[in-house]
């Protein structure tokens, strides 16, 4: 509510500087002015009066010179005084005259745009809404063009020949016409906080179109004491560059020292008032957009210019002007400082609810697919197979909706330098967020098209995000490769700062057509490198075929975002009473996160697990059952630290009859690579059963690296 009283008296200001504002006697900025309010759908009657109201005052009032009082400077007023009624009749009827026409034009927009049938219901009829959108701006200037063209050359032919009323009417006809868009543009970023990132040059141009014509309806002296002109273009020019930044702080203080300049006829204000906005975007930087940073800045800017270029600012009035300039910015709210960060949060907030919204709608598709796949995977496994524990679903979701809850929006310097960054090779980012996912690791989400039907690699994206954001960062495995002319969602996240390289070698039981070893080894998205092998009872297809269950299961489950623990004894129980005991399959299974270096090693009746240090060698054991022996079982989890250079060994139980055997052959090794060292793993074992394995053995190496 206080914002839309506030938006209301900037609108009611705004149309009395309008109003007061004139070149050569004419007003031609009144018509865009209504224009562009009535097309945002902004109060009409109030600005109407604030316009009229605006110029009565520039004219005076009841036999009152307001050119005594209001100094307005030079190609303000016309060569000869008009009376105020002049004033009031031209523009009273100009301004009627284009709510007329905006009204009956709407009205048959309308009729066009609806129908009704038979049974007196209004439909839309389709096409006809955006081949009106397409022809508004023609017909709108059409009808303002030739209003204002014919009630200005009717009411100059009554105060000067016709050779000079027909061009001004001509004059004022164009500038009044040209201008609409721009203004709606400026009206929709400064009254409706609307900004487009695609448009910001147009908006930046309305809204320096608009404050040029603000700064012109105001005098430049009050009563010959105060320099008005000068302390509003001062606060104005500060207001915006704390505010705002650079981008529209510069343009906007560009605007106000040439004004000033033409008003005052001292050129030296242009050079000034720039000089004075590097010191202040300085203050803000090294401030962090602190008030009191831009406050020091500025008196410090007044003080350097007075002293080295421009001495104006050291006399009476000069620090007159300025310090009340100090002082209005001082006094400003904060809120009036800051809202603009609300407007980035707004428009962040509608973004990312539609990125949480796609998010989400991506990950019930893949836990539908997932149930659907497990199912199918599982299928002869009997009720236990249906027997999913509701509550791990809801800690499933539970911890989804808690990464959801860790978006937020990415400081607003980086966004912007992100931004400019993509510009320069011709990238469009539309929209920027960061979540973390379950592992606790930062993913940054960018929405993003190409200009001019170009492409761009998404690991090039991920070099500039890297470079902007100074640390790692690299596209996500499963998003798009590239980034197109269409609007995309692009997932990167850090990197992580270990890396594994990994062998695997299996080879089947002497003798045995098929192996009943299985094993996985899959890198996910959050950080987590999963080796899983899974011995099944013998060999053969029977053990093949029950390891694969175990495996494809346990897959399906993980990537559904189930925990480890809960997979493990939900596929014990499913193939336990598939089985009636029967037949088991061991399941071991080492995690690593490639971002601490945590192992965490889950055993049920596995062999042990061996870690190669630089120190020695460890062995990770579990005494748990394999699975499918009984419905409920313990499985063994161990949690190892691992170190850069460290060596993880997996085995099959047909490696070696005892630890001590594998440990003998461990400790003779000398390299330290990983490929080698599972050829020398293989060898051993080949050479100690002359070539004859008893069982199926499989072999997994892997070597933690600094990424």
């Amino acid at each position: 509510m206080k914002e839309k009283k506030v938006n209301r008296v900037l609108l009611y200001l705004l149309g009395f500087l309008c109003g007061h504002s004139a070149v050569v006697g004419m007003h031609p900025f009144m018509v865009p002015m209504l224009a562009a309010v009535y097309s945002i759908r902004q109060s009409t009657f109030g600005l109407f009066a604030a316009m009229l109201f605006g110029g009565t005052v520039m004219y005076g009032i009841g036999g009152w010179n307001a050119g005594s009082f209001f100094q307005m400077g030079p190609y303000v007023m016309g060569e000869q005084q008009l009376p105020v009624t002049y004033f009031l009749l031209k523009y009273s009827l100009i301004l009627i005259g284009v709510l007329v026409g905006l009204n009956l034009t709407e009205g048959v927009r309308r009729n066009l745009s609806e129908h009704t049938d038979r049974s007196g219901k209004k439909t839309k009829r389709k096409g006809v809404k955006q081949s009106y959108g397409t022809n508004i701006r023609w017909i709108l200037a059409g009808i303002c063009a030739i209003l204002v063209f014919g009630i200005s050359t009717v009411c100059g032919l009554m105060v000067e020949p016709v050779q000079n009323a027909l061009p001004a009417a001509g004059c004022e006809a164009v500038i009044s016409t040209g201008l609409i868009p721009a203004f709606r543009k400026g009206l929709e970023v400064i009254l409706l906080h609307k900004r487009e990132r695609d448009h910001y040059n147009e908006e930046l141009l309305g809204i320096l179109i608009v404050v040029t014509v603000c700064i012109w309806g105001m005098p430049y002296k009050i009563g010959g004491v105060v320099t008005w002109l000068l302390m509003t273009g001062l606060y104005l020019s500060w207001y915006t560059l704390h505010r705002f930044g650079a981008g529209y702080g510069m343009a906007v203080t560009g605007v106000c020292g040439l004004i000033i300049a033409i008003k005052s006829g001292q050129a030296e204000f242009v050079g000034s008032f720039f000089i004075c906005a590097i010191l202040v975007l300085a203050g803000r930087a090294l401030s962090d957009k602190k008030k009191t940073g831009t406050i020091v800045s500025v008196l410090l800017a007044c003080i350097l210019i007075g002293l080295t270029y421009d001495p104006y600012f050291l006399t009476p009035e000069g620090i007159k002007s300025a310090g009340s300039a100090v002082l209005l910015f001082a006094a400003t709210p904060k809120w009036m400082l800051t809202v603009r960060d609300g407007w980035i949060q707004s428009q962040y907030n509608f973004q990312t609810a539609t990125e949480i919204n796609r998010i989400t709608a991506e990950k019930i598709r893949e836990l539908s697919g997932a149930f659907k796949r497990i199912e199918y995977t599982l299928a002869g496994c009997g009720p236990a197979a249906a027997k999913v524990d509701l509550g791990e679903i809801g800690d499933m979701i539970g911890r989804f909706s808690d990464n959801l809850e860790t978006a937020e929006p990415v400081p607003f310097n980086r966004e912007e330098q992100l931004r400019t960054r993509f510009l320069e090779q011709g990238v469009i980012m539309t929209h920027l967020s960061s979540m973390k996912n379950e592992m606790d690791h930062v993913q940054y989400y960018i929405t993003a098209r190409t200009k001019n039907q170009k492409i761009m690699l998404s690991k090039d994206a991920a070099d500039i995000l890297s470079e902007v954001f100074d640390k790692p960062i690299r596209a996500s495995e499963d998003t798009s490769a590239i980034i197109s002319e269409n609007d995309r969602v692009i997932t990167f996240e850090e990197c992580a700062r270990y890396r594994c390289s990994y062998y695997v070698r299996r080879i089947k039981k002497y003798g045995s057509n098929v192996s009943g070893d299985n094993f996985s080894v899959k890198e996910h998205e959050d950080g987590r490198l999963v080796m899983m092998i899974s011995d099944g009872m013998g060999s053969g297809s029977l053990a093949s075929c029950e390891s694969t269950l175990m495996i494809d299961t346990m897959e399906e489950l993980l990537d559904a975002g189930f925990d480890p623990s809960y997979g493990i004894a939900f596929s014990n129980n499913c193939i336990s009473e598939k089985n009636s005991g029967r037949c088991f399959t061991t399941f071991d299974m080492g995690i690593v996160d490639l971002y601490n270096g945590e192992l965490t090693q889950y055993k049920q009746g596995a062999a042990p697990t061996y870690i190669i240090h630089s120190e020695g060698i460890e062995v990770l054991c579990g005494a748990s059952l394999p699975i499918g022996v009984l419905p409920e079982a313990e499985c063994d989890v161990i949690h190892q630290e691992l170190e850069p250079e460290d060596r993880l060994v997996m085995v099959s139980d047909g490696a070696f009859g005892d630890e001590e055997d594998m440990c003998e052959i461990l400790e003779k090794l000398d390299t330290e690579d990983c490929k080698e060292t599972l050829e020398y793993i293989i060898s051993q074992v080949l050479l100690r059963c002359e070539g004859r394995l008893e069982d199926d053995v499989t072999v997994i190496v892997a070597k933690l690296e600094i990424a």
